[in-house]
């Protein structure tokens, strides 16, 4: 039923894209700005800074991803196969590694507008891409290993199982790790760059 299988996902889409253009402006959005002099003469630690500003968002896109929730599962009664809290922390996972993401198109970004653009080539053809609505095996070869370099891939694919077939943890395991590598990877190249860019 086509009704329960895109509705929600759209939704999330929505949500994810949101996401990752406010995280693509985590980093340049500070350091872009003249008052980044300011934040580096206080001496405050910039891992300190950057943790609170990071736990501030992803505090915020999971207030924003209620909702969604309340609506698709409470009001219009679309199926949940899983429990709550597993769909819950595993969407908390994806937006850990949608926010890794856009804080390292950031990092790389010269301006907050490359910055949104870095955001915008990831989040808008990802959906696409993921394999939700169209089949992975039946995309071109080079793009059936290259999709699993988003999160977008490793969430909407364990969407779907947790939504129709109760896969249990043993079996979502796989995708919470893939969500959390590609979160650490992200993470620290943007940590990187982000110091070799303030030398």
């Amino acid at each position: 039923n086509y009704a329960y299988f895109l509705v929600m996902a759209m939704a999330l889409n929505i949500w994810q894209q949101c996401c990752t253009m406010a995280a693509s402006m985590n980093v340049i959005g500070e350091t872009g700005m003249k008052s980044w002099l300011q934040v580096k003469a206080s001496g405050i630690s910039r891992f300190k800074y950057f943790s609170s500003k990071s736990l501030a968002h992803l505090i915020t896109f999971m207030l924003l991803v209620i909702p969604v929730y309340i609506l698709a599962l409470g009001v219009f009664k679309l199926p949940l196969s899983c429990g709550l809290g597993m769909l819950l922390l595993f969407t908390l996972v994806f937006a850990v590694s949608l926010h890794s993401v856009g804080t390292l198109m950031s990092s790389l970004a010269n301006n907050a507008v490359d910055s949104t653009r870095f955001g915008m080539m990831v989040a808008l053809p990802s959906f696409v891409l993921c394999g939700y609505t169209w089949p992975i095996e039946a995309m071109p070869g080079f793009l059936q290993s290259l999709v699993w370099i988003l999160p977008q891939t490793w969430f909407f694919q364990g969407f779907n199982y947790l939504s129709f077939k109760e896969p249990g943890w043993s079996f979502m395991l796989p995708y919470f790790g893939g969500l959390l590598v590609i979160s650490l990877v992200c993470y620290s190249v943007a940590a990187v760059a982000t110091a070799w860019m303030e030398r």
